[in-house]
């Protein structure tokens, strides 16, 4: 076995975990790393590994502690598929024919900008409360209108598709969702009303989809977060098995329709256990498995600022390989189809802040390299964790945006073997191969900088992107650009990716 050891000079490694965001004028001790390569090609592609022939520190006390990061290029993790990158949206935004349409160009470009093959998920809680338009039935009595008015997510679609709630989806939302399929070249995950739908309805929607999207579309789900659902969408024991069985009846009645239609769930907000019991019942009649994820939660509660969203979240590593295990025991990908850093809409101040950005990079690369098939993030309309916002007649993009691109650099690229000591908290590492090149990525989290030097024989090859923004809570300025220079600092709070020809 191979592995390589960089040195990262911490002053402040066992402090930092505890601290607080700096105010301005206090000086940080920087964190160093001075990294000195040389790579043998032939070996590399052979998977022999990377050679590091030796890394020193640039002046530092002897007395300040050290975080290793280890490189292991013999240890062989997952590939980030191409289409790993995705966006969520509210199923109601349809209301407003105008939005996903291949007419609204600005739209159309900030998907094509942001991944050339993603997928498009419309399901949410408002999926949940729609109207059809069609000739199936409605099943959302007065009283539950009212309800349904103040939902939260009204906030995640445009004015035009929030104007008449519960909104109303119908045939020409969906013409339209065909043509901005087609001009993005992204595929679709398009959930069905099971809160308070029919299968009658799910069949005469789903085939329209199927018309309209043809072989952009990935897969139905039914129901969003349907282990959610007690009495808010069925009375008495809700369970598992009830979902199963009326999960079922839509399949069926979709089929019916659209023979072979492709299936995919269950879609749920925490239960893991549904998504392997999904897995076992599922196994050769679905196209991927899902849930969802949000960092922290809810929105206005105490402590939910950029310190959290930054710090490890043990649920996160604690279901990872779950969720990877149940894709593999059904014999299809796992994909989460929902999430983003703060659930009910976003954290004001973090999740349409810098903050955001820094935490998209990390955790799209965390579970792209535990083996994800992909991430859909939420958004849409003003939402605060939104990575787009606006309407029809443009749109804005975010700062979460520019750490998705970041991420959208290793699409295709295969994971090695990188490791941190305990000491590293804030700062994570990934590293990846991709066709003659190698990817190294790093994430500060932390707020001062760390300092990488190449070795002048690799540095006619490598090419550089950085992650910036003016500070944690900046809500522009923020940018994902490439640099030039032989030395290359990763500020605080910043990411870096270089890109090293072999």
């Amino acid at each position: 076995m191979r592995q390589h050891t960089l040195i990262l000079a911490a002053p402040w490694a066992n402090a930092q975990r505890k601290r607080k965001a700096p105010s301005r004028g206090i000086c940080w001790l920087p964190l160093v790393l001075e990294m000195i390569m040389q790579m043998n090609r032939r070996r590399f592609l052979n998977g022999a590994g990377l050679s590091l022939a030796r890394f020193a520190m640039t002046k530092a006390r002897a007395a300040q502690p050290r975080v290793n990061v280890t490189v292991d290029a013999d240890k062989k993790l997952a590939t980030m598929p191409r289409d790993f990158l995705g966006l969520s949206y509210e199923s109601a935004q349809l209301a407003d024919p105008a939005f996903f349409s291949a007419s609204n160009a600005t739209l159309v470009s900030a998907f094509r900008k942001l991944c050339p093959h993603g997928v498009l998920r419309l399901g949410g809680n408002l999926s949940d409360v729609t109207r059809w338009a069609g000739g199936a039935a409605n099943t959302i009595a007065p009283e539950e209108s009212a309800k349904i008015q103040s939902f939260h997510e009204w906030r995640l679609v445009d004015a035009k598709a929030s104007s008449k709630r519960p909104a109303t989806i119908g045939p020409d939302g969906i013409a339209a969702l065909g043509g901005f399929l087609r001009a993005t070249e992204w595929q679709l995950l398009y959930g069905l009303n099971l809160g308070t739908g029919t299968p009658e309805r799910a069949a005469e929607e789903g085939a329209l989809v199927m018309k309209y999207a043809g072989n952009h579309l990935l897969a139905f789900q039914v129901g969003n977060e349907a282990d959610l659902y007690g009495p808010a969408f069925r009375e008495g024991a809700w369970n598992f098995e009830r979902y199963w069985n009326e999960y079922q009846k839509f399949l069926k009645a979709v089929r019916a329709r659209v023979p072979g239609a492709p299936f995919a769930g269950p879609d749920v907000a925490t239960k893991v256990d549904w998504v392997t019991q999904f897995a076992g019942r599922a196994k050769g009649d679905a196209v991927l498995i899902s849930s969802h994820y949000y960092a922290m939660g809810p929105a206005g509660a105490p402590g939910i600022d950029a310190q959290k969203l930054l710090s490890d979240d043990p649920r996160l590593a604690r279901e990872m390989p779950v969720l990877v295990s149940a894709g593999k025991t059904a014999g299809v990908p796992y994909r989460m189809t929902e999430g983003n850093s703060c659930y009910h809409g976003g954290q004001p101040g973090v999740s349409d802040a810098f903050a955001s950005a820094l935490w998209a990079a990390d955790y799209l690369l965390r579970v792209a390299q535990a083996g994800y098939a992909g991430v859909n993030l939420h958004g849409g309309g003003e939402g605060y964790y939104a990575p787009i916002t606006g309407d029809a007649n443009g749109t804005k993009l975010r700062p979460e945006y520019y750490g998705m691109m970041l991420a959208q650099q290793f699409a295709g690229a295969a994971f090695i073997g990188v490791s941190l000591d305990a000491d590293a908290d804030d700062v994570t590492a990934y590293a990846a191969r991709i066709k003659d090149a190698l990817l190294v990525t790093i994430v500060n989290k932390s707020s001062g900088p760390v300092q990488m030097r190449l070795h002048r024989s690799m540095t006619r090859a490598m090419e550089c992107w950085k992650l910036t923004g003016p500070s944690l809570d900046a809500k522009d300025g923020v940018q994902f650009a490439r640099v030039n220079g032989d030395e290359r600092s990763i500020s605080g709070y910043s990411a870096v990716v270089w890109k090293i020809r072999t």
